[in-house]
């Protein structure tokens, strides 16, 4: 029971700070050109079917589609962690069970911040493969 609020105010908090990342680094974007290259990346043409004067070709960066995607997929999983936990606790209370098992509690904890931290830093390092 505790461990499901533990986990949703872990990935609460995670959202929060990965939505402020987020909007810190897309704040830089001051021009949509700049906007539309942090959303894309750049691929080499291929010299024998490009012509001289063609643009480079862009294509949908994977970082950007994921860092678009991760705070509110952690929100997800925050808040039904959470409604999860009160239903948990509600139906606890009312056979009147107690839980006093803090290990499991921290152990859940964890596992919602690793899990947390591995979602936002594996597309970073797939940015890097990218480029």
């Amino acid at each position: 029971m505790r461990a499901f609020f533990a986990s949703s105010l872990a990935t609460g908090c995670l959202s929060v700070y990965y939505s402020c990342i987020l909007h810190r680094e897309l704040g830089y974007c001051l021009e949509p050109a700049q906007f539309e290259s942090w959303l894309s990346k750049t691929v080499a043409r291929d010299t024998e079917t490009s012509q001289e004067g063609d643009p480079p070709r862009r294509v949908v960066s994977m970082f950007a589609a994921m860092a678009l995607c991760i705070p509110s997929a952690l929100l997800d999983f925050s808040v039904g962690s959470l409604i999860i936990g009160l239903g948990e606790y509600l139906g606890l209370m009312w056979l009147g069970v107690r839980e006093d098992a803090m290990l499991n509690i921290f152990i859940c904890f964890l596992v919602a911040d690793v899990g947390g931290g591995l979602v936002w830093i594996v597309p970073l390092f797939m940015r890097d493969l990218e480029d």
